[in-house]
């Protein structure tokens, strides 16, 4: 059972000892509002961490979870302790918000599967740290909001990626899962058969059999064959209007937010086979700042009028507190000039002055019900830029109420640009499009006629860059010869797995060999490093860890694990090789198989004993001086040297060396001590790391002075 000291106010040390290697694991915990476990412990002690844990505090209020550094023993329970490879897309995503037109707050959450993009895609969607932005992943998310929320398209939608839907994890806490996928499937390479044979024996042939569907090739080359065509027609569609804009412009502007929506959909199709410039967020903008710019021009006529009104009222006021006996003449100049303000349009003289005050009060209705009209625009929820203009259209024009202008045509020459920039766009998209399609249907004709199935392979991979780039790879199925794929099943079999296993689990105690040697070999080798990250966030995404199962070739009945230690007695007196791998499905070994090579290293084992011969040092003519000399002179002039004098000589100077030297704790109390260079050495018992291994010495004068005392 785990001991709990609480060694300062509310500050805990869990204690752990495992007897079978003579070692004592502490973890920290702080009691406080958020609750602080410092060292989670390796797995098979995770049970009596959190018991401890419990008789302290509920577990599931912890807040934060540290480590002093990254080792099976500090942090090999971070997935039990953490809420949970790659969640369901559904379970991913981010929130969107904007504040509408009536300045209410809105938001939309958003969620990958429904951007209709897979796994893989989002390697390559969600960019790395150093990439301040997202395009693609943004233009498909502000994609989605408009064709589901409809928000106006000024207003304004801000991508919350830090902010998860409710049930799921937002983009940004995944994107150290997918980091560290992107780099595992990157760096890796198809496996070959020769992958899984001692090099001395691997020979070509064995790589002869392989296979790629070429349906996985020729299903995209038709679907981009058809979104070139489908780029033609538009194209078709817009040439006979551009081609005279002036005599075409009113159909050119009618035909904008079509022309948006349609080139939208051609450009996220091209963005799937990775075109360059792909992208179509620079429309949405277009939309956004014409519909921003518009209404902008009605909120200045609207500032302006309701000045322009405040005025006309203030004026009627000192009108109709005149004294009565002011003159007609007086009376009329006075209502004229509040006239001028709402109307270009005076009335004949009537005949009277109070006549004219009454149809200055129809003049006013008629002006504040125009002023409504266009207040109203501010507020509409139109998601159409040509909705819009033909609603501000429709109030105009202006002039029996304002003597400056408001004209439109700037926003219908803008229309036309955009028209015209679009098309451009277009063209230069299809001309990247078709070459992609010839690239790869040449290659899809040359498959045919390929004499062997490596050769189609070969095919296969060329065509597939053509369609999607250069960094596409296709990783092939392979078959394997009878005795390779008995001796492989042989070698994953559960009993044989066991057997691997059985010295490092029985014998020396260890619990999980394979996590134990990840762990270790990742501290060295960037791709396991990788797979290893990759595996622990999953487990904290709540994901099934990938269980890696271990074989050794030759397969050898009962033979140990010589990843690890293996017994002593054992031996070793050929080449092994070590093949470990997560499988997707049980090995079938009368079936293709196709995986990823993500590491490939070669290793020299000690022996134990190793023949070797008499080494000595002999004066010879081109022998290094030495770093250091000692200078002794004669103590007395008598002509000779004498044997005691340089014994005596020497033994003195050593005495004086240890007089000079300084021990650690004679520093430790002085200003000098930060001057001294630490040793940090990590303790373990097994190889796990780069370390020395002091915890051997655990128990040794325990153990001497037992022995002497009988």
């Amino acid at each position: 059972m785990a001991r709990i000291d609480e060694i300062a106010p509310d500050l805990f040390r869990i204690s752990i000892y495992a007897p079978q290697i003579d070692l004592q694991f502490n973890h920290f915990l702080v009691r406080d509002e958020d609750p602080l476990l410092f060292h989670t412990g390796m797995r098979r002690m995770f049970p009596e961490v959190r018991e401890a844990v419990a008789r302290v505090l509920d577990p599931s209020t912890i807040r934060w979870i540290s480590w002093s550094h990254f080792e099976v023993d500090e942090c090999g329970a971070l997935n039990d302790w953490l809420a949970s490879l790659l969640p369901p897309l559904d379970k991913i995503g981010c929130t969107v918000t904007w504040t509408d037109q009536t300045g209410a707050a809105q938001q939309q959450p958003v969620t990958l599967d429904q951007l209709a993009i897979s796994p893989i895609d989002l390697l390559w969607l969600i960019k790395p740290d150093a990439v301040q932005t997202m395009a693609e992943l943004d233009d498909r998310i502000l994609r989605f909001v408009y064709a589901t929320a409809a928000p106006r398209p000024d207003l304004g939608l801000t991508i919350a990626y830090m902010t998860a839907p409710t049930g799921a994890f937002s983009i940004f806490e995944v994107t150290g899962l997918v980091r560290s996928l992107k780099a595992t499937v990157q760096g890796a390479r198809p496996l070959r058969a020769s992958d899984v044979t001692l090099s001395n024996d691997a020979r070509p042939d064995q790589n002869a059999a392989v296979f790629v569907d070429p349906a996985r090739v020729i299903g995209p080359a038709g679907a981009l064959a058809t979104l070139s065509n489908d780029m033609g027609t538009l194209l078709a569609t817009q040439a006979p209007l551009l081609a005279d804009p002036v005599a075409n412009r009113d159909v050119i502007v009618a035909g904008t937010d079509n022309l948006i929506d349609a080139t939208v959909a051609l450009l996220e199709r091209s963005a799937r086979f990775g075109t360059p410039s792909s992208g179509w967020g620079f429309a949405y903008a277009w939309r956004g700042r014409a519909v921003a710019d518009l209404l902008g021009q009605v909120q200045t006529l609207l500032t302006r009028w309701t000045a322009t009104l405040a005025d006309f009222d203030a004026r009627i006021a000192a009108y109709d507190a005149l004294p009565a006996a002011t003159i007609d003449a007086d009376r009329f100049k006075a209502l004229r000039a509040a006239e001028l303000l709402i109307s270009t349009e005076p009335d004949p003289a009537p005949a009277n002055p109070a006549a004219l005050r009454a149809t200055l009060d129809v003049k006013r209705n008629a002006f504040v019900a125009k002023q409504g009209q266009f207040a109203a625009l501010l507020t509409s929820g139109s998601t159409l830029f040509v909705d819009l203009l033909n609603a501000v259209n429709a109030l105009l024009p202006v002039t029996a109420f304002d003597s400056q202008p408001f004209d439109l045509a700037a926003f219908g020459d803008r229309a036309v640009l955009l028209a015209q920039d679009l098309a451009a766009n277009l063209a230069n998209q299809q001309k990247t499009v078709n070459v992609r399609r010839d690239g790869a249907q040449a290659q899809i004709a040359a498959y045919n006629a390929a004499g062997s199935p490596a050769t189609q392979v070969q095919v296969l991979q060329s065509a597939g860059q053509a369609l999607f780039g250069d960094d596409l790879g296709i990783v092939p199925e392979f078959g394997l010869s009878a005795a390779q794929a008995d001796e492989w099943a042989n070698a994953v079999a559960p009993a044989a797995t066991t057997a691997l296993q059985s010295y490092l689990i029985n014998t020396l105690n260890i619990d999980f060999p394979v996590d134990e040697w990840l762990h270790g070999a990742a501290r060295v080798r960037p791709m396991l490093h990788a797979f290893e990250a990759a595996t622990m966030l999953a487990g904290a995404l709540g994901q099934p860890e990938p269980v890696l199962l271990p074989a050794q070739f030759p397969f050898v009945a009962g033979a140990p694990w010589l990843a690890m230690q293996f017994p002593p007695d054992y031996v070793l007196d050929s080449d092994r090789l070590l093949y470990t791998a997560q499988y997707m499905t049980p090995f079938d070994k009368s079936a293709r198989q196709c995986g990823l090579l993500l590491d490939e290293w070669s290793e020299m084992i000690p022996a134990t004993t190793r023949t070797t011969g008499i080494t000595f040092n002999f004066n010879r003519p081109d022998n290094e001086p030495p770093q250091s000399i000692l200078l002794v002179t004669p103590a007395a002039a008598s002509g000779s040297w004498q044997w005691d004098d340089l014994v005596g000589a020497l033994n003195e100077t050593l005495d004086l060396a240890k007089k000079r030297s300084v021990e650690p704790t004679q520093l430790d109390a002085t200003p000098y001590t930060a001057l001294v260079p630490a040793t940090v050495m990590a303790v373990t018992l097994y190889g796990i790391s780069i370390s020395t291994s002091l915890a051997v010495a655990n128990g040794a004068l325990r153990n001497l002075e037992t022995a002497s005392n009988g």
